[in-house]
């Protein structure tokens, strides 16, 4: 089956490590390639988060959220990187190939207008904020999203870690789906749930489910490029949305994960 070339536009934050997964994979496939990279929330955007949460989910939850800020570090350790073979060299390599620039908003007009003139037939998100219809119905085809949960149980955000602290090890794993107005409830377009290995401490469990959704994404692609049909499966109503995870739920999911490995080793 004959290859297309396609304009793609992957949209970042802080120049994720898993945005230049994909544009490496693309690249190597000889497509047209651009990178938004949205360098993180303004005081003002944060400001409007930190009141949302405290309006949605109360004084408790942002003690708790803001003691995971600075103790994630323990349970989580930063040097288990889900993509160690895309290192700043790596990075700096790619921006120098494909269309790129830096926005602190990725909604004002000078940032619709790069978006407009790039035309891409595909968007990508790879660790953005949520976006607006405004920015993602650019896309002449689709705009799609790596969402690291199983859609509709598990949306919003730290899905993995929310999936353990409920001990639903049955229900870990990714979802790429289209875009739509509600968070992570767009048609699917590829979900796979994914088994933990027992070698596996928590913080090498999230970065392999962190892998394996990008994985995901590329076998997406993979179609995109190769013109395979692929199959819209409309999510069902139900499930939930879950927030930032808190140190309580961070280390309940600690204790659920040594625990499930433990019985793993044990069946071995």
């Amino acid at each position: 089956m004959a290859e297309s070339i396609h304009s793609i536009l992957i949209i970042t934050t802080n120049n994720l490590p898993e945005a230049y997964f994909l544009a490496k994979f693309l690249l190597g496939r000889n497509q047209k390639v651009g990178i938004m990279n949205v360098k993180g929330r303004t005081f003002r955007q944060k400001l409007r988060v930190f009141k949302r949460l405290l309006r949605r989910r109360g004084v408790k939850y942002l003690l708790d959220f803001s003691l995971a800020r600075l103790f994630r570090k323990f349970y989580q350790k930063p040097k288990v990187l889900p993509f160690p073979e895309i290192t700043n060299e790596v990075i700096l390599n790619i921006r120098q190939k494909v269309t790129y620039e830096d926005f602190s908003d990725p909604h004002t007009e000078q940032s619709l207008e790069f978006v407009r003139k790039f035309a891409p037939d595909y968007i990508l998100v790879a660790g953005a904020p949520i976006l607006k219809s405004s920015l993602y119905g650019l896309a002449k085809h689709l705009s799609i999203n790596r969402h690291l949960g199983i859609s509709p149980l598990y949306r919003g955000s730290d899905c993995p870690i929310w999936a353990m602290y409920n001990n639903d090890f049955e229900n870990i794993g990714f979802t790429i789906h289209v875009l739509a107005k509600k968070a992570d409830a767009g048609d699917i377009l590829l979900q796979r749930r994914i088994s933990i290995d027992h070698t596996f401490d928590l913080s090498q469990s999230l970065a392999f489910i962190s892998y394996e959704g990008s994985k995901g994404f590329i076998e997406v692609l993979e179609k995109i490029i190769t013109g395979v049909n692929m199959d819209h499966i409309r999510q069902k109503k139900g499930g939930k949305h879950y927030p930032p995870a808190t140190l309580s739920a961070i280390r309940i999911a600690h204790k659920n994960h040594a625990k499930y490995i433990k019985h793993k080793i044990e069946f071995q």
